[in-house]
């Protein structure tokens, strides 16, 4: 609990450290907190670099999914989507 308790001080003097956003949205999985999970993973915005910004949709999806909120996941999806080259995609 230490450990979460810094990280959130972290995040909250330093809003720019993604890591300690991205861990505490981790923590929210965890803690079935979907909905806090969900606003911390999606926080990450054009400021950040494309792989932690990919990274956060991904566990943004990831939590909608859980939640059942397929209409979310279709726009997170085409945005991820407009941000990639990946024909496959």
């Amino acid at each position: 609990m230490k450990a979460i308790l810094k990280i959130r001080e972290l995040a909250d003097t330093d809003e720019s450290n993604p890591s300690a956003n991205l861990a505490l949205g981790v923590f929210s999985v965890m803690s079935n907190q979907l909905e806090k999970a969900s606003n911390r993973f999606s926080d990450f915005g054009t400021e950040y670099e494309l792989d932690v910004r990919k990274h956060a949709e991904r566990r943004v999806a990831k939590v909608l999914e859980q939640t059942g909120d397929l209409e979310n996941i279709v726009g997170l999806i085409n945005k991820f989507k407009s941000t990639t080259n990946d024909e496959k995609l």
